[in-house]
């Protein structure tokens, strides 16, 4: 389709894979959900800092954004 949802889908499925693995070598729920969110946090610092969209998609990035 080009929406990007096999891709969503396969992504998703990978952070799974890989949270599963750190759990089972002993690893804190919390502190996976942490990390997971502190990865989020630094991708979006580095997405503000290298993205350069044009007008009409600057809105979409933003809502897009938010729901994060």
């Amino acid at each position: 389709m080009g929406d990007a949802t096999n891709y969503v889908i396969v992504f998703a499925g990978e952070l799974l894979s890989q949270a599963e693995t750190l759990l089972r070598m002993g690893m804190n729920v919390n502190d996976v959900i942490t990390g997971f969110e502190k990865a989020l946090q630094k991708s979006m610092e580095i997405l503000d800092s290298t993205l350069n969209l044009p007008g009409h998609l600057q809105l979409s990035y933003l809502l897009t954004k938010t729901c994060l």
